[in-house]
């Protein structure tokens, strides 16, 4: 395959639907936003050392890193409210409608459709069946925001363990000056297991709400997506826009006919007479007549 071949594939692939209507993936840019918050809410908790336990840089750590996931998901949220708003305003006939968003997944879903005997139920198979592609590849995209939620945790537990370093001496010292330095029974319960477990408890709670938040975003959009898949119809594949897509992938146009739910007949393979044989005798509908008339005489 030459390059250009794999350039116009490429342009009707649905990764680049979704990056011609989400916008290019950069994830990345989450993940640094994750980073980035993680970075700053553990020098945030150095800077306060000594205060509170659930205020430790670790535990600091694992608050920054899930707030500025569920600050990452903001974006797409943002992007789903407005193609929202834009998938019902269908453009007239007058206008190209080359902006309408819609039909730029329609290029991609058709793409492999068959040109000869297209027909309506070919063109709902192909958006149906675009629908968990396309959500697929945008659930990819959270890849940062899932990866905060398993980690805030874990700093937590680190966080939670240092606490439990920082008083277990404390606890052994109370447990000394009572005679009791050698029963282990009696050195656990004076830890504040309270202070200890807090780093712990508000990390995960953080984390709960952003696979909450994470979940959400991806039932908006396999509802954007099915919303689409039922809002466009067959006659959209020959708008122009649509049409310009297909035509620079190389890909056929489907018959006018088809589009509108008719199905092609394939075309019948007449037999060609041979130069050295006669022509057959024609017969007139009187003759069939007067032999069907014969028959039912006797």
């Amino acid at each position: 395959m030459s390059a250009a071949d794999s350039d116009a594939d490429d342009g009707l692939s649905p990764e680049a639907a979704i990056n011609a209507v989400w916008g290019a993936n950069r994830a990345w840019l989450a993940a640094a936003l994750v980073l980035g918050c993680g970075i700053g809410g553990g020098l945030l908790g150095w800077a306060m050392a000594g205060g509170r336990e659930w205020l430790r840089p670790w535990a600091c750590a694992g608050y920054g890193m899930a707030v500025g996931a569920l600050f990452s998901l903001l974006p797409r949220v943002a992007s789903l409210l407005t193609l929202g708003r834009r998938l019902s305003r269908r453009p007239t006939r007058d206008d190209a409608g080359d902006s309408w968003w819609p039909l730029t997944l329609v290029a991609s879903a058709v793409r492999e459709t068959p040109a000869l005997r297209w027909t309506a139920e070919d063109f709902r198979a192909a958006v149906t069946g675009f629908v968990p592609q396309a959500r697929g590849l945008l659930a990819q995209r959270l890849w940062p925001a899932c990866a905060a939620a398993f980690i805030a945790p874990a700093l937590g537990l680190v966080s939670a363990w240092f606490s439990w370093k920082v008083h277990l001496p404390e606890a052994i010292r109370l447990a000394s000056e009572k005679g009791r330095q050698d029963e282990l029974t009696e050195v656990v319960p004076v830890v504040d297991w309270s202070v200890v477990a807090w780093p712990m408890i508000l990390t995960i709670l953080l984390s709960l709400a952003l696979m909450l938040a994470v979940v959400l975003v991806d039932q908006l959009t396999r509802r954007l997506l099915q919303r689409w898949a039922t809002t466009v119809r067959p006659l959209d594949v020959e708008s122009p826009a649509v049409q310009e897509r297909l035509a620079d992938g190389e890909h056929t146009r489907p018959p006018v006919a088809a589009a509108r739910g008719a199905t092609a007949k394939p075309v019948e393979d007449v037999p060609l007479a041979r130069p050295d044989e006669e022509p057959r005798p024609q017969i007139s509908a009187e003759e069939l007549q007067g032999l069907s008339d014969l028959f039912k005489n006797g």
